[in-house]
């Protein structure tokens, strides 16, 4: 046995279609936002415990002030958000590869109109 074997998951963080991941952890709690590309709503976020059960807790990108998708082109859209939390409020960055960039924040991560209220 390889011993480095230990360290070697085969399975995706996220089965499906969940690329770009992003990660930030809080106490006991995990979360995470992947890339929506053209599809509305956007960013899907995730939440665990454990790092391997995930449930989907909603999208960040809820309302179309948000997400303008009639710049879009088949695969432009959102890639590659990230997910941070800093003094009490949670910070999800992206960038629409079709035009433009979005900051959402939340000092409650199940509030707004998403899970992330757009700030």
């Amino acid at each position: 046995m390889n011993r480095n074997s230990a360290f070697i998951n085969n399975r995706p963080v996220i089965a499906g279609f969940s690329a770009d991941p992003s990660l930030c952890r809080i106490g006991d709690d995990y979360y995470l936002v992947t890339s929506s590309f053209e599809f509305f709503p956007g960013v899907p976020l995730y939440h665990s415990r454990n790092l391997t059960d995930w449930t989907l807790m909603g999208h960040c990108l809820t309302r179309e002030s948000q997400l303008n998708l009639e710049i879009n082109w088949a695969s432009g859209g959102i890639y590659a958000p990230t997910i941070r939390y800093n003094g009490g409020t949670f910070f999800m960055i992206t960038t629409n590869v079709s035009g433009g960039g979005t900051l959402s924040s939340t000092p409650g991560i199940y509030g707004g109109n998403g899970p992330i209220r757009h700030g």
